[in-house]
């Protein structure tokens, strides 16, 4: 069985705030002089964070372009113990900016909302003879806050363990669609 959509998953937003929170103090306390004159730019203002306002100083770089450290603060799917997903390599599905594809919006801390996951059984179905490819769609598209995710394999069929098999069906799952479609 395959289910993916939005899940609405988000990361451990409390443990966030705590390392950002440190960062920015140990930023502050570097960059104070003897004197204790603050001789940066950078100051508490650069970490918001209330109902509706997420904000970090170097936002982009730090969610977008250096995400992999958030991956520790992801753990909605694990709840699913009969569920499992391939390896994450894409930066958080959500909350994208409605007017440019490329920023977050400062709303919320960014998260892999938009998943598709699978049994254990199912993982067997996927052919160990190519690549599955699991990404978003849309990295250069507005397309609303949330960036779809897809699932494309090669099944597994009897033949494959023959030596001469006929071509695999190839699948691909989309979060944004209701049905999985057969490519190729």
């Amino acid at each position: 069985m395959f289910i993916f959509g939005d899940f609405n998953f988000r990361v451990n937003t409390f443990d966030i705030f705590e390392i950002l929170r440190k960062e920015t103090i140990e930023e502050e306390l570097c960059n104070t002089s003897k004197d204790g004159i603050v001789e940066s730019n950078t100051n508490s203002s650069d970490l918001v964070i209330d109902a509706k306002h997420f904000s970090v100083f170097n936002h982009e770089q730090r969610f977008k372009d250096d995400w992999r450290w958030l991956r520790a603060y992801d753990f909605e799917s694990s709840h699913f113990e009969t569920l499992t997903e391939l390896d994450v390599q894409f930066h958080p599905s959500y909350p994208f900016d409605e007017s440019d594809p490329h920023k977050f919006m400062r709303t919320r801390c960014p998260s892999w909302c938009d998943r598709v996951l699978f049994t254990h059984d199912s993982k067997s179905l996927i052919s160990n003879e190519s690549v599955a490819e699991y990404n978003l769609i849309g990295a250069d598209v507005c397309m609303g806050d949330h960036k779809p995710v897809y699932l494309s394999f090669t099944l597994k069929s009897e033949e494959s363990s023959n030596a001469e098999s006929p071509s695999e069906p190839n699948y691909r799952f989309e979060s944004g669609s209701s049905e999985p479609a057969l490519t190729g």
